[in-house]
C-alpha cells in the first residue's frame, strides 16, 4: 500500500493506493497514470470551488457599455403628442426588440422631477408595452429598482395605443440575486444627451386580473440599452 499526502482545501489528505510494490515496470507506469488522472482533477476542483460563480455580479448586462451606443438617433411619433427622440433595444425574455425612448425634465422653482419610459409595439396596432422608470435621477451610477408598493422605482405595463389605461401591470421586482436596476451611464446637463443602460424583471401582482390570458406571470427585459436627450420643461 502506498499512502499519498495531499494538501487540499486547506486541509492534508491522506489518499491511499493499493498498488503491489515491486520493481516491476508495469506497476511504476500503473502508479505514474493513477497519480496523472487523480492529481489534475483535485486541483480542477479547488479551482472550482475558489472561483466567483457568474452571477456574482448584482447588476449584469451581457454587453459592454461601449459597443452599444452606436445606432442612428430616431424622432418617432408614437401616439397623441408622444414623440420618441433616439433609440432604445433590450432583450424581453431573451429576444430583442426595438424600443422608443422618452425622456422628460420638470424643473419647477425648488425641485426637478425627471422621468424615464421606454416603449416598444406588439405588432398588432393597437398594443404597446412600457417600462418606466418615475422620479429618475439623471446622474452617472447604478439605481436599484426595488419600490413595488408605491412604484417610485419603475414598473411594466401593457396598454392601448390610444388610450392610458393599463391593461397589464407588473410592478413586483423578481427577488433573485441578479437586480433589478436603471443603470445611468452619463447625462449632459448642456445638450440633454442621456445614456443608459438597464435590467428590469417583473413580476404581475396576484390581486390584478389579466386582461390578456396568454399574458405572462413575469416579464424579463435584459441588456436594456437607451440613447435619448432629454426634453426639458420649465414650469
Amino acid at each position: 500500500m502506498l499512502s499519498l499526502l495531499i494538501i487540499y482545501d486547506e486541509k492534508i489528505v491522506e489518499l491511499k493506493l493499493f498498488i503491489i510494490l515491486t520493481n516491476s515496470p508495469k506497476n511504476m507506469r500503473r502508479l505514474f497514470f493513477i497519480c496523472l488522472i487523480i492529481l489534475p482533477l483535485l486541483s480542477y476542483s479547488q479551482v472550482k470551488k475558489m472561483s466567483p460563480k457568474q452571477n456574482s455580479n448584482p447588476y449584469p448586462l451581457k454587453t459592454a457599455d461601449h459597443l452599444v451606443f452606436s445606432d442612428k438617433f430616431d424622432t418617432v411619433q408614437l401616439y397623441n403628442d408622444f414623440t420618441s427622440i433616439g433609440y432604445a433595444s433590450a432583450l424581453k425574455d431573451k429576444r430583442k426588440v426595438k424600443m422608443y425612448p422618452i425622456a422628460t425634465s420638470q424643473i419647477r422653482e425648488n425641485e426637478i422631477f425627471n422621468n424615464l419610459t421606454v416603449y416598444f409595439l406588439f405588432g398588432d396596432g393597437e398594443t404597446m408595452g412600457l417600462i418606466e422608470f418615475p422620479d429618475t435621477k439623471f446622474k452617472k451610477g447604478v439605481f436599484e429598482v426595488k419600490n413595488a408598493i408605491s412604484m417610485k422605482d419603475g414598473y411594466y405595463i401593457i396598454v392601448i395605443q390610444h388610450g392610458c389605461s393599463p391593461r397589464e401591470f407588473y410592478k413586483i421586482p423578481v427577488k433573485e440575486s441578479a437586480k433589478s436596476f436603471l443603470k445611468i451611464i452619463s447625462y449632459n446637463e448642456e445638450t440633454g444627451e442621456l445614456k443608459a443602460r438597464f435590467r428590469v424583471h417583473f413580476l404581475m401582482d396576484d390581486i390584478d386580473e389579466k386582461y390578456y390570458p396568454n399574458s405572462p406571470k413575469a416579464v424579463l427585459f435584459e441588456d436594456g440599452v437607451i440613447h435619448t436627450t432629454v426634453f426639458k420643461i420649465y414650469e
